[in-house]
């Protein structure tokens, strides 16, 4: 008697709930049609999206972060910031004469844009890790490279400046008629910048830097671990001096048509004791930007939005202690690219 009473109330409460879930459905169901006629009413012809009845609390402010926030080693943009797919970069590079300057690290992320934009490397829907990772050190062992597309004379100032074995060429698109550069200069220190604008001030030699819309500056490491090397040009510079040096010499050459990308330096996987150094010259250089606001400079802080990912267990390592993995590659050119974006208006986009 007992079980049957403990079986038979079960079954009432069994049965309460059903009624209760399809008053609730029918409730549902009603509130749905009413939103969906009352879309349709107001906008004739139009289509109802599934994300037109999804709750409001997918947009809560918690979400609104102007960082990148991270999932394991996959970035999430801020609230309104796209991620870039294969397709949208090509056709966003394809408009845009691009110069990536600086050390290895820039290499390595140039290298890997390289296999996303370029039609030397046609990939659209489907781009390895292995194919992201495989020229990230060219020239630096047995594959070799040699820039034949461009003039290394000595009446230019790329002749003068640099050599075609480590400077690096490209196009971003495989139409004639719409073709972009798409290149890459090496420098660790600051002082290869100024020796290049001190050959751009000479007007007996071809300009090289009138051939592009953009450059994105990204050196820093080496001031920071191999300080003695960028300090054999001038001993009595600091490195702020340096780096403010560099700035000013760019922003009066920066305008509307020639727009500068400044990549701050992210840390070292092991920087012992000059982590302060790191921060005073990112920090320097962040103040240089608020206090100046440049017209026709963007700052891409990679340090900040990267520090999540950048010691211990947590980091994303690349193949040497100063280098980065490919997640990390992936957020600068996600983040230079968004800079690109947000300051060149005429850009149009491929869906």
């Amino acid at each position: 008697f007992n079980l049957n009473c403990y079986t038979m109330k079960h079954r009432l409460l069994y049965a309460g709930a059903l009624i209760a879930a399809a008053h609730g459905i029918h409730r549902y169901n009603s509130v749905l049609k009413a939103t969906l006629s009352n879309h349709q009413s107001s906008t004739p012809g139009s289509t109802v999206k599934l994300s037109d009845s999804l709750p409001s609390v997918i947009e809560s402010k918690a979400d609104q972060s102007a960082h990148y926030t991270w999932v394991g080693n996959t970035f999430i943009p801020p609230t309104g910031v796209p991620r870039y797919s294969t397709i949208q970069l090509k056709n966003i590079y394809k408009h845009v004469n691009t110069l990536w300057f600086g050390d290895s690290n820039a290499r390595q992320d140039f290298m890997t844009l390289v296999k996303l934009v370029s039609p030397e490397y046609n990939n659209t829907n489907d781009v390895s890790v292995r194919e992201l990772d495989k020229d990230i050190n060219l020239n630096k062992g047995k594959v070799s490279y040699t820039c034949k597309h461009r003039d290394f004379s000595n009446k230019t100032v790329l002749g003068q400046w640099t050599r075609p074995t480590i400077f690096f060429c490209f196009h971003s698109s495989d139409n004639t008629n719409d073709t972009a550069k798409f290149d890459y200069a090496p420098g660790a220190c600051p002082q290869t910048v100024r020796t290049l604008m001190r050959h751009e001030r000479n007007s007996s030699l071809v300009s090289l830097l009138q051939d592009y819309n953009a450059i994105v500056v990204d050196f820093g490491i080496w001031e920071i671990m191999r300080n003695w090397d960028c300090r054999a040009w001038n001993q009595s510079e600091s490195t702020v001096d340096r780096m403010e040096n560099v700035l000013k010499q760019l922003y009066q050459f920066s305008s509307s048509r020639f727009q500068v990308y400044w990549k701050t330096t992210g840390r070292n996987a092991q920087s012992g004791n000059k982590d302060s150094q790191l921060n005073e010259m990112n920090n320097h250089i962040r103040q240089w930007f608020n206090q100046t606001s440049p017209k026709y400079m963007h700052l891409v802080d990679f340090e900040e939005e990267s520090r999540p990912r950048s010691r211990g267990e947590s980091r994303i390592e690349g193949d040497l202690d100063p280098h980065w993995g490919l997640e990390a590659r992936l957020l600068t050119i996600q983040m230079v690219t968004h800079a690109i974006v947000q300051s060149k208006s005429d850009i149009r986009f491929v869906h």
